[in-house]
């Protein structure tokens, strides 16, 4: 079984690492790991995304649940500051657009927000997407810079063709990442669905490294003369091309930097930053033992938090690569699929600040990190509250509290019962237990709550509601708490 393992692979460099990885499995596991390949031999994956897989499996049937114990971390201190930064760093950068790409991790579905397509296609207001603002602050340091920034997108197999049909940019590239098997927890197998997109997940964005240099595109922007490359999230429309970020990585020789921010108690899910063996690493929620969660989220400790937007020195990536791939920490991310527990076997791309020389973490300030996770982040990003200018980027200040019941959990349901959007005063905070219909855009004062147990949604026709608590029953509104200014 372990010849028919390595018959897959031709690298004399892949097949004698795997030759190690298998040898240090019980070898009651190789069916399994034959199952995974054969299962994803039709998709025709690259030498590195099945040797990745294979890695993973190999790490995971020997025990690794991907857990890193907190005893052997220190906080992570004494990092630069992006606010501190000289202003010298800026004209570098101005100086360095021509060796710029901006890459965009796109393969996300927004699942939490019950979205069927990329998240990077939803509408923040009725003229523009995600992919729109991404692509207007593309285009503005294009035109500043008088250069053709290459933009890509890094997407799954459930984003690549809708996004493909709604971006027709000439310098974007579309990069298609690795997909693998979900694991049925119960037997190791290949999980078998009802459906067959179900049966699959991209492997985490830590394959970013891997995708780009199995597709050759890495090795296209170097020979074209591209140094350097900017990673964010495409639904974190705060994580902007910065200048004095692209002139800092050049000026001082840094191969890869991580912007990470001050943590707050509200940052529960993603990861932290601390120090291990004198080196910084990331460490997500996902990598931590429930029984230090505590541990984990005090600040003092690990103050900083990931905003997950990278700076990659790229011939020093593809340096390394030639050489050997990365085996970045394993990630064990548990689901659920048709009521069978499976596995989702991930990495993350922060965790490369550990691995690679010349890394850094640089403190940014929450201005750069807006991460839309949920409907309640959509509502306040439609709102006034976040300022939406034409060069693409995002501006706030204050942002108010918003307790939404499951009914506006999916962004379809939120688009009907808020199809104008609402405003906010500053420090407002607005509860909404059962489904309102928003009839006009409203304006919401002070702290609002309205609350109804009716199966029906309920239309309200308000302009403004200020301090005031209503409930709905058959016969319409009734206010509990009225407004103390009336």
């Amino acid at each position: 079984m372990k010849a028919d393992i390595l018959g897959f692979f031709n690298s004399p460099a892949i097949l004698m690492e795997l030759q190690t990885w298998l040898a240090a499995v019980n070898p009651t596991h190789h069916h399994r790991i034959m199952a995974h390949l054969k299962k994803s031999a039709p998709l025709h994956l690259s030498e590195l995304g099945m040797r990745d897989m294979v890695v993973a499996l190999c790490r995971y049937f020997s025990g690794d649940q991907g857990v890193i114990p907190l005893s052997g971390l220190q906080p992570l201190v004494d990092c630069p500051k992006l606010d501190e930064l000289s202003s010298h760093y800026d004209t570098i950068g101005l100086q360095s657009l021509s060796k710029l790409a901006c890459i965009k991790l796109n393969g996300g579905l927004g699942t939490t927000m019950g979205c069927d397509g990329p998240k990077s296609l939803i509408h923040i207001d009725p003229h523009h997407r995600f992919i729109d603002m991404i692509l207007a602050n593309v285009n503005q340091w294009r035109s500043r810079g008088n250069v053709p920034i290459p933009l890509v997108l890094l997407n799954s197999y459930h984003t690549m063709a809708d996004t493909m049909a709604a971006v027709s940019d000439p310098h974007t590239h579309f990069l298609l990442q690795h997909q693998v098997p979900r694991l049925d927890a119960r037997s190791g197998m290949p999980l078998i669905a009802s459906h067959s997109d179900l049966e699959w997940n991209p492997p985490g964005h830590g394959d970013l490294f891997h995708s780009l240099y199995a597709s050759g595109l890495l090795k296209t922007l170097v020979d074209q003369g591209i140094t350097v490359a900017f990673v964010a999230n495409s639904d974190n429309l705060a994580a902007t091309i910065d200048l004095r970020l692209l002139g800092y990585l050049i000026a001082e020789d840094v191969s890869f930097m991580l912007e990470a921010t001050p943590k707050l108690a509200s940052d529960q899910k993603g990861g932290s930053l601390a120090m291990r063996n004198g080196r910084p690493c990331l460490l997500e929620r996902s990598q931590v033992s429930p029984d230090d969660w505590e541990l984990f989220d005090q600040i003092s400790q690990y103050p900083l938090f990931n905003t997950n937007s990278i700076w990659i020195h790229l011939p020093s990536l593809l340096t390394i690569l030639e050489k050997a791939p990365m085996t970045l920490p394993l990630i064990v991310n548990p689901k659920v699929v048709e009521g069978v527990p499976v596995v989702q076997l991930e990495t993350a791309m922060g965790a490369a600040v550990e691995q690679l020389a010349r890394s850094q973490v640089v403190v940014v300030p929450r201005s750069r990190f807006f991460p839309v996770k949920t409907t309640r982040d959509l509502i306040v990003l439609r709102s006034n509250c976040v300022q939406k200018n034409g060069d693409g980027s995002i501006e706030w200040s204050t942002l108010p509290s918003i307790s939404l019941s499951s009914h506006y959990q999916e962004v379809n349901a939120l688009s009907h019962l808020i199809p104008h959007g609402l405003q906010f005063d500053a420090n407002a905070t607005l509860t909404l237990n059962g489904p309102v219909v928003f009839q006009k855009p409203c304006y919401i004062r002070g702290d609002v709550t309205l609350t109804h147990a009716l199966s029906e949604p309920v239309a309200c026709g308000e302009v403004e509601l200020a301090n005031v608590t209503k409930q709905a029953d058959d016969s319409g509104w009734h206010v509990l708490v009225p407004d103390s200014s009336s």
